[in-house]
C-alpha cells in the first residue's frame, strides 16, 4: 500500500498558552521518503514575543541564528499572523488527506512529540478555528484519527539497543 506522513514540528516560547507560537512546519513524505511538499511560517515578533524565562535560558539563547530566521518581516499583526499560520497548517495537510484518500493511499499525522506540538495546535485553532474539532481528528472529514509520535518510538529503539540517551538521540541514532 502507498502511505503519505504528514510530519509537522512547532516552535515556540515557552510550554504553556500564556507563551507565543513562533512558527509551525511541516513536510508530506510519500512511502520512499521522498519529499512531495512542505509548509513553513514564522510568527516571531521580537518587540512583541514573551519568552518563559527557562525556555529562552536553555534554548533560545543557545540558538539566536535559529531564533533570528523565525522573525516575521510582513504587514500583518501577530495576532493576523498567528491566525494564518494555524489556517495554513491545516490547509496543508488537508490537502495531503483529500490527495490520500483520492489515490487510496494510507495516511499518518506524525510529529516528534504529539501532547507538546498537538496541544498548541489544539490550542491555536479553538483560538482561530473555532467551527474545526481538534488532533486527531482529521482536516478533511473531521473523523477521529490515530496521530503518530516519533520521540517514543526513537527512544524505544534505542534502548532496544542498550542506548540510554535523553539529548543527542540523533547523533545515537546515527551511530546505531
Amino acid at each position: 500500500m502507498k502511505r503519505l506522513v504528514v510530519a509537522f514540528d512547532i516552535e515556540r516560547s515557552g510550554g504553556t498558552t500564556e507563551y507565543d507560537t513562533l512558527a509551525i512546519g511541516a513536510v508530506c513524505m510519500n512511502e520512499k521518503f521522498e519529499e512531495l511538499d512542505r509548509y513553513y511560517c514564522n510568527c516571531y515578533f521580537p518587540d512583541q514575543t514573551v519568552f518563559e524565562p527557562r525556555c529562552i535560558k536553555e534554548f533560545w539563547s543557545q540558538h539566536p541564528d535559529i531564533l533570528t530566521s523565525l522573525t516575521y518581516t510582513g504587514h500583518l499583526t501577530k495576532t493576523e499572523r498567528e491566525a494564518e499560520m494555524i489556517h495554513g497548517f491545516h490547509a496543508f495537510r488537508q490537502k495531503w488527506e483529500q490527495y490520500a484518500a483520492q489515490n487510496s493511499y494510507g495516511y499518518y499525522l506524525v510529529s516528534d512529540n504529539n501532547v507538546y506540538d498537538g496541544a498548541f495546535v489544539n490550542h491555536l485553532m479553538a483560538k482561530h478555528m473555532s467551527h474545526t474539532l481538534p488532533l486527531p481528528y482529521t482536516a478533511l472529514t473531521q473523523t477521529y484519527e490515530t496521530f503518530f509520535e516519533t520521540y517514543s518510538m526513537t527512544k524505544g529503539l534505542l534502548l532496544a539497543h542498550g542506548i540510554m540517551a535523553d539529548w543527542g538521540l540523533t547523533g545515537h541514532l546515527a551511530k546505531l
